[in-house]
């Protein structure tokens, strides 16, 4: 995805110009990653490749260093390269890192050279990004601290916004929780889940605590939690998991045995309308992952933020079937849902259907 229509903002394409920036800023959306400013190479060698995106690398790092702004200045940086093999792209990947450290030492410095690399993107943190669609064609986008901190919410840390890594640190967080080694685990994904877990919910929740840490660094032991909606109980497992206390609502009351084996001070199942359902005191966190339309999760979670009943929250909107992403539904979470939080994210899970976790922080 190419970012092209916020270029006005940007003064020379990169550095960003705060008087022009619409409000809201964008955040929510489909894409996994997003490719600010890319430009389609059609490349006559890889030679030209590294020499142009180089030659725009340098450029834009003496323009940024030479600004008063300090969220402009580069702290560090890193490259992606996705559209072809890990084959392909490690020796592509060690030529460019040389090249760079021939050419200049202190971007060298600043470099974050391992291709593993899954964090967040920081502030102060450039990003080079090549994206190939064919054997000699290649987008290139770099993305300069002031793109990052525009785009914050939307970069993903990920090549690609791929979390390739997801099954084996699924895996490996699966045989420690219980107590198991990671061989003796079910080969089948499907297997494992259906064995391991309470349902695939939970796969949307440790992926969002994958891709953003930093909010999910708030789910501690003792945090209290509102799960509406939680049967068979993955999400308030997830919870569970992190030592928080989980009061569970659904009008069925099934549980998985990997959530009733949890001690009963910690957990409270009540049976009923997790729609008319009020809290007698505030959550610091309310989790909703119930199949209805978008705009009764979004009205859902109106009600609670407006009457300050959780400080944290994460809901699924499930456009399944009929339901689609909609003007109205983005309209509403920008007129209604976004002026009630002092931070607020969405991401479409690769572990989810046609779906958007939406969340954030009450302002």
């Amino acid at each position: 995805m190419s970012t092209d229509v916020y270029k006005k903002h940007f003064k020379d394409g990169f550095d960003l110009d705060t008087s022009s920036l619409p409000s809201p800023l964008p955040f929510i959306g489909l894409s996994k990653q997003i490719l600010p400013n890319a430009i389609l190479y059609e490349m006559p060698g890889e030679r030209a490749l590294l020499r142009t995106s180089l030659d725009l690398l340098f450029k834009q790092f003496r323009l940024t260093q030479s600004l008063k702004d300090t969220g402009a200045s580069w702290k560090v940086w890193r490259v992606h390269i996705t559209g072809i093999s890990d084959k392909d792209m490690m020796p592509m990947r060690r030529r460019l890192l040389r090249r760079v450290a021939n050419i200049h030492p202190t971007l060298n410095n600043m470099l974050d050279k391992s291709p593993l690399t899954r964090r967040p993107l920081a502030p102060g943190e450039g990003l080079l990004q090549w994206h190939f669609i064919g054997p000699k064609l290649c987008y290139v986008s770099l993305t300069t601290p002031a793109i990052q901190r525009y785009f914050d919410r939307m970069l993903s840390g990920y090549p690609g916004g791929a979390s390739k890594d997801f099954m084996e640190r699924l895996r490996a967080h699966i045989a420690k929780r219980q107590g198991v080694e990671v061989d003796s685990l079910e080969s089948s994904a499907e297997e494992l889940f259906k064995q391991r877990l309470p349902s695939r919910s939970y796969l949307k929740l440790f992926e969002l605590e994958m891709r953003y840490p930093d909010f999910f660094a708030h789910m501690t032991e003792g945090k209290t939690v509102a799960d509406l909606g939680a049967s068979p109980g993955g999400w308030t497992y997830f919870a569970l998991e992190h030592g928080c206390r989980v009061t569970s609502v659904d009008k069925a009351d099934e549980y998985d045995p990997l959530v009733i084996n949890f001690p009963s001070e910690q957990r409270q199942a009540i049976q009923g309308d997790a729609m008319e359902y009020k809290p007698t005191q505030p959550f610091d966190w309310l989790m909703v992952d119930m199949k209805v339309p978008p705009m009764t999760t979004l009205a859902l979670l109106k009600k609670w933020l407006e009457s300050g009943w959780c400080r944290r929250f994460v809901v699924t909107l499930k456009f399944e079937g009929d339901f689609m992403v909609t003007m109205e539904t983005e309209r509403y979470i920008r007129d209604q849902i976004a002026p009630l939080t002092s931070y607020i994210n969405a991401h479409s899970p690769d572990h989810g259907g046609k779906e958007i976790n939406l969340f954030g922080l009450l302002k």
